[in-house]
Order: structure tokens, then C-alpha cells, then sequence
């Protein structure tokens, strides 16, 4: 299966995962703690963790087609230990330099959030130590152990996707279809199940797991399970199937975003969360077949515009949040979260702008 062109339907979820991953922040920063609706309260947030593991997915995904991509541009079809150590080297580079620019921006105007929140500005013989300490976060290192400040917190999962993608791309194109049919699958729910056994959840990435940070792992885990999703989605992309098999995965389709939607919003933070990725990949799987519909109407250019801001989005969440936890503090928490929400878009937006400037930007 060839990498298909950018998906509108991934890159609309991407933009509305990146909006629950900021309610969530909101639910623990600023105390959004239920929805209110007429007479009733639900909970709020409680399962927000697991809008990461959308990324982690598609990440994977992303990743099996540039392998298969690069595995039948081979001329003689021979693979060495270097080569596959230097294509894994550079598509990491090539990950790690599409993010740099916008990661900049974002940690220099939080650096100097943090100086001022934490009054360094009256203890100036503190800064040194500060940088010193920020410096694995800096490098999107931090998810490797070292002792690290928390600059710009929500970019752990920036840090444990490129190290997870270091350590199994080389395997997975020099094994490629024995990495997705056995050691893939094994190796995901393994992970996964072990930290829900030894942590009681596998989503909380402050958690040391025996030998490595659980965000690494998790990481690993739903990468993994990327990578099988590619080669799933290709061999349904292939079947010539009925339009009312097509309606009912269709069906299918908006029943599992739907469902994890809801989870997301109003269930907790353990119990379900298996099922949860169960259903988040049959709806990775769905959208990227092709064989479901509507496809065609979202192909729209501010859909693919969302799509691209969600990175901005994602990485400035904490400039909003805490200039509503620091400055607005009078509007109740559904307008504070409203106003975090703009505020995200629009200092996205400026950040992509800025990104896109930089020298090194890609």
C-alpha cells in the first residue's frame, strides 16, 4: 500500500483531539471538574489522557508508509544494519526538524513565563541552574530520564514519540511484515498490559516504569499498533465491497469516534482504557481505508488548515492557561476554558506563522 495523501478526516479529528487534550489541561488546571446541562452534572475530562494515543496511532501509521515507501525504492531489494540505521536516523531528523521551529517559539515564551511566575527575576542567581535544567526539555530529550524542568510540559509525548520511533524503525523495515503480524501486536499489548497490571493505567506518563519513563512506553506500545493499522487499512482499501457494506462501516465509523468522544469527555481515566484504543484504531483504520464515506465533502482547505494548526495548537496550550490561571480570574471556569480555547488558536496560529519564518523551519 502506498502513503496516501493527507487524510481530511484524520486532519480534522487531529484538530479536535488537540481541543480535548486542552479541556483536559483546563479540567486539571483550572478546575473543570463537570458539565452542566439544564438540571444535570456529568463529569468532565476525566478520560482526556487518552486523546494522546490518537497521535501515538497515526504516528505509527504515518511512519509504516514511509518504510514501505522506502523499502520498494531499494533497487536491489538488500538491507544492511546501515541502512536501516540511517534511514531511521533520518526520518526522525526529519520529524524532529518539522517540529524544532514551532517548539522554539513556544518554549522561549514559556521560559520567560516561568522566570516570571516563579519570581526568578528577584533571585537572578537561580536563572543558570534554571536553563541548565531545562536543557534535555529544550532538546525534546527529556523522555530519555535526565532530570528535567517542566518549561512546556504537554511536549513529553514530542519526546516519546521521536525516541519510540528511533528504537523501532530500524526493526520494523529490516523485519517489516514479521514486526506487523507478530512482533508488533505482541509487543503493544504486552506493554500495555503490563503497566495496567504493575501502574493500574498505562496513561500517565509521570509514572517510572522498572527501567523507563511509562509515557516512553506507551509510546512504543501505540506506535506499534500504528504500524499493524497500516497494513490493515491497505488490505480493506483493496476489497471491492457493496454500498451497504460500505454504509455499514461508515456506521461503524461514526459510532466509534462518537464513542470515544464521549469517554473522553465524560468517563475517567482507567477502566475502559483498552477498549478505548480498540475503538480509537478501528476508526484510524476506517478513515484511512477509504472505504467509508464523506471523505470527499471534508476535502476542504480550512480542514486541512485545522489539520496543520493542530501541532501550533498543541504546543502553545500553556501559554493560555496560564495567563487565564495568572490574570482572568473573575469569568466562571466555562468561559475561562472558552477563552483558553481561542486563545490557543489564535497564539497557534501566530506561532505557525513564525515557525514557518524561521531559517531552519521545513
Amino acid at each position: 500500500m502506498n502513503l496516501p495523501h493527507k487524510n481530511a478526516k484524520i486532519e480534522l479529528m487531529r484538530f479536535v483531539f488537540s481541543i480535548l487534550v486542552i479541556l483536559y489541561h483546563c479540567h486539571r488546571t483550572l478546575g473543570l471538574k463537570e458539565w452542566t446541562f439544564m438540571t444535570h452534572r456529568f463529569p468532565a475530562m476525566g478520560g482526556g489522557r487518552l486523546c494522546v494515543e490518537f497521535f501515538f496511532l497515526t504516528a505509527g501509521y504515518l511512519m509504516a508508509g514511509s518504510i514501505q515507501k522506502s523499502l520498494s525504492m531499494e533497487k536491489d531489494g538488500v538491507q544492511s544494519d546501515i541502512s536501516n540505521g540511517l534511514m531511521a536516523l533520518q526520518f526522525v531528523w526529519k520529524k524532529y526538524k518539522k517540529i524544532f521551529p514551532y517548539h522554539v517559539i513556544c518554549f522561549a515564551a514559556l521560559f520567560l513565563l516561568r522566570i516570571y511566575s516563579r519570581d526568578y527575576i528577584h533571585r537572578p542567581w537561580a536563572i543558570p541552574r534554571f536553563i541548565w535544567d531545562s536543557l534535555p526539555e529544550f532538546f525534546l530529550l527529556q523522555k530519555f530520564g535526565f532530570p528535567t524542568t517542566d518549561v512546556n510540559i504537554v511536549e513529553w509525548y514530542i519526546s516519546a514519540m521521536l525516541i519510540a520511533m528511533l528504537l523501532i524503525y530500524p526493526i520494523a523495515r529490516r523485519f517489516y511484515f514479521t514486526f506487523v503480524y507478530v512482533y508488533a501486536p505482541v509487543l503493544a499489548l504486552f506493554l500495555l498490559g503490563a503497566m495496567k497490571h504493575k501502574l493500574g493505567t498505562f496513561t500517565d506518563q509521570d509514572l517510572w516504569f522498572y527501567v523507563a519513563d511509562a509515557g516512553l512506553f506507551r509510546a512504543i506500545a501505540q506506535i506499534s499498533l500504528g504500524i499493524c493499522l497500516f497494513e490493515m487499512a491497505g488490505f480493506l482499501s483493496q476489497r471491492r465491497l457493496s454500498k451497504q457494506t460500505r454504509i455499514a462501516l461508515t456506521a461503524a465509523e461514526i459510532l466509534c469516534f462518537i464513542s470515544v468522544i464521549f469517554f473522553v469527555m465524560f468517563g475517567s481515566s482507567s477502566g475502559s482504557e483498552i477498549l478505548i484504543v480498540i475503538l480509537m484504531s478501528i476508526l484510524i483504520l476506517l478513515a484511512f481505508s477509504g472505504q467509508t464515506f464523506f471523505e470527499k465533502s471534508l476535502e476542504k482547505p480550512w480542514i486541512f488548515f485545522l489539520g496543520r494548526l493542530s501541532l501550533c495548537i498543541y504546543l502553545c496550550q500553556l501559554l493560555p492557561l496560564n495567563i487565564v490561571r495568572l490574570w482572568i480570574t473573575a469569568p466562571p471556569v466555562g468561559v475561562k476554558c472558552l477563552i483558553v480555547i481561542l486563545l490557543s488558536i489564535i497564539i497557534g496560529y501566530v506561532v505557525q506563522v513564525l515557525g514557518d519564518m524561521l531559517p531552519f523551519a521545513t
